[in-house]
């Protein structure tokens, strides 16, 4: 890395975006920031000196090429959310290759992705219920990968953030319940090796499992954050009926339809030790219990 720690995020609004922008921010990073509409980000972070907005879309080449043209480093934080495999513009996958097209081969360094712990550990479910958004980021890496640029893919379970961030009139509905082990990690770790992969030339052309180190199934690790953060909200499994009925209705809640048929069948494995993730990368520092204590404290602030 430069002197000067320098970094250019494209999807740095949405929720682990901001979260993971926070910590590179306090790590002493400057950022800028690539989005669609650059006034409207301001409300995220027009307080913050060590960020630029500078705006760049995905689906136009010209706007990225210019946004990119002095980047080294680049992060990409994207998200797809469909059932369609041949949906004509996915951002972890069109969207990817357009970057590819735009970013200046004479800077470019390094681009780190965040993704899906499903694109990593494949085969583990029936190709008849792989989830969608998870084949279309394996496309994407497969362009990322072919591209000759140095690449870090950080391929994430579920974040203990997801709690709070789904959280609907004092409910936390767990979505594709089973009895496997999920080793939840909260953004805060994750950010941490997000940050030690910057630049490491141990990271480089590498795909990283990013997990905790304890393994619980995802109805005790809601009761265990919410008996701190909030005894009072109730923790259920959402009916998998009220699913599909809401799904009929409504686009969106197809996508978590799915999700709920792949997670039901899906079985994590604890990988990032065995693949290298805390070597190169670092250890996560928080046990769920304490980042529950810790966002309880935040969110009072």
């Amino acid at each position: 890395m430069k002197a000067e720690k320098e970094i250019t995020i494209i999807g740095a609004t949405g929720k682990i975006g901001m979260l993971a922008t926070s910590h590179l921010i306090q790590d002493g990073f400057r950022v800028k920031a690539v989005v669609r509409d650059p006034e409207k980000a301001e409300r995220y972070f027009g307080q913050e000196d060590q960020v630029e907005l500078v705006h760049g879309d995905l689906t136009d080449t010209g706007s990225l090429e210019k946004a990119l043209l002095d980047t080294e480093y680049l992060y990409l934080n994207l998200s797809t959310m469909t059932i369609d495999i041949k949906v004509p513009f996915a951002n972890e996958r069109e969207g990817v290759a357009n970057i590819l097209k735009a970013v200046n081969r004479d800077r470019i360094k390094q681009i780190l992705v965040i993704s899906g712990l499903g694109a990593f550990q494949k085969n583990v479910v029936p190709e008849k219920d792989m989830f969608v958004p998870n084949l279309i980021r394996m496309q994407g890496h497969d362009l990322l990968r072919k591209s000759g640029i140095p690449y870090t893919i950080l391929h994430c379970t579920w974040f203990i953030d997801s709690f709070t961030a789904y959280l609907r009139k004092g409910t936390y509905s767990i979505i594709g319940s089973n009895d496997f082990p999920i080793y939840f990690i909260s953004a805060s770790d994750y950010s941490r090796q997000l940050i030690r992969a910057i630049g490491n030339p141990e990271a480089f052309n590498k795909d990283y499992p990013i997990q905790g180190k304890e393994g619980l199934t995802h109805k005790e690790a809601a009761e265990a954050f919410f008996r701190i953060y909030s005894p009072d909200i109730k923790v259920q499994k959402m009916p998998g009926g009220i699913i599909g009925l809401m799904a009929f209705f409504n686009n969106q809640l197809k996508v978590v339809k799915a999700m709920d048929r792949y997670f039901k069948r899906y079985r994590e494995e604890f990988l990032a030790e065995k693949h290298g993730t805390y070597k190169d990368l670092g250890e996560p520092q928080l046990t769920l219990e304490e980042y529950a204590t810790q966002l309880k404290a935040e969110s009072k602030i």
